[in-house]
């Protein structure tokens, strides 16, 4: 079995994650995530009003969410229309900064970089990201920028397929993989399916089901959100076993912060409610003393960064490159870089 939080995974060598870059007395990634653009649609909004009447009343740009924004964006209100334009061309310029700066400082190489996280999800973060996309190729940055081909709920579970060597989802039906994010929990049952020869890892495996919980709104803390965890996915084995699908006894997930190999996680867990990266702390164990055994086995857990983890989703996209990278944009910024491995390269930590 791979270490948690691996450098070489079975398809790909992850070359680099969870960097915390800064830029002036702040970090690179505070430029280009959720509260950016509510605070880039703040100083649209400030426009407005002292030009006649804020479009959107009193209510607060964090709390306009991607259906109100939708609206406005493609509605009959031009001002309010103007307004969502202005906050997307200003975090247009942002992400193409931010892109830039990555490729500049630790990413050379790198031929394509996805964009995943909640952001990516609806017209105006799809637009912001091709917006992007074009200011990059106006500034001679010939490395494309696209979004994530899966839903944001499901492309940081579907990646956990490709932590696991193919041995470990040999003669198994489904997987459970979990994905901690800074807003949200999400835990789902793969479906998983094979090439003719079997291999687990050649086809995108099908999100089966999915539990969805917003954290971000209930004051919870760290072990009652791991304690929600283990509930989330006894309800998803229990979902595999009614379909008689034979269930891995690994379970992967995706969270925030620098993971050791040990399942120690470092810097990068600060959007999440508790001591995260306390020395004490180390979720597998955590999780794994709350999980029923799977097919009579003591159930695994095996870690990766959410950015990594989102990544990998990708996997099938970027056969045609060498380099590629991943920014997620969500309550905060993540990132991860990869590089496409030969058959005959040895899987292991790297």
């Amino acid at each position: 079995m791979p270490d948690n939080g691996a450098s070489a995974l079975p398809t790909v060598c992850v070359t680099g994650y969870n960097l915390a870059l800064r830029a002036g007395e702040g970090y690179l990634g505070d430029r280009a995530n959720k509260r950016a653009f509510s605070e880039y649609l703040d100083q649209w909004r400030a426009v407005a009003q002292r030009h006649g009447e804020d479009p959107f009343g009193i209510e607060d740009s964090s709390a306009l969410g991607r259906k109100a924004l939708t609206r406005a964006y493609d509605g009959r209100d031009a001002r309010a229309a103007a307004t969502v334009q202005g906050a997307i061309e200003s975090f247009a310029n942002a992400l193409a900064d931010v892109a830039s700066t990555f490729l500049v400082r630790a990413w050379p190489g790198v031929q394509r970089i996805t964009v995943g996280g909640g952001f990516r999800r609806g017209r105006v973060g799809e637009v912001a990201i091709a917006r992007a996309q074009a200011l990059l190729h106006a500034r001679g940055v010939t490395v494309g920028l696209v979004p994530i081909a899966d839903h944001p709920d499901a492309a940081g579970l579907l990646g956990g397929v490709h932590l696991l060597p193919p041995s470990a989802l040999a003669d198994v039906d489904a997987l459970l993989a979990v994905d901690i994010g800074g807003s949200n929990l999400r835990c789902g049952l793969l479906r998983l399916r094979r090439a003719k020869d079997g291999d687990a890892l050649a086809r995108r495996p099908r999100l089966a089901a999915l539990e969805r919980w917003r954290h971000r709104d209930e004051p919870v803390g760290r072990d009652a959100m791991i304690d929600t965890m283990a509930r989330m996915l006894e309800r998803l084995a229990a979902e595999a076993v009614r379909r008689g699908w034979r269930l891995a006894r690994h379970v992967v997930v995706g969270c925030p912060g620098q993971i050791a190999a040990d399942g120690g996680i470092g810097r990068g867990t600060q959007n999440l409610p508790g001591e995260w990266s306390a020395p004490e702390f180390h979720l597998p164990t955590a999780l794994q003393q709350r999980l029923p055994r799977i097919g009579g086995a003591r159930t695994q857990v095996l870690m990766h960064n959410d950015a990594v983890v989102q990544g990998l989703s990708q996997i099938r996209a970027m056969r045609d490159v060498e380099r590629w990278a991943v920014l997620t944009i969500g309550t905060g910024l993540g990132n991860a870089a990869f590089e496409n491995r030969t058959a005959s390269e040895p899987a292991g930590r790297g």
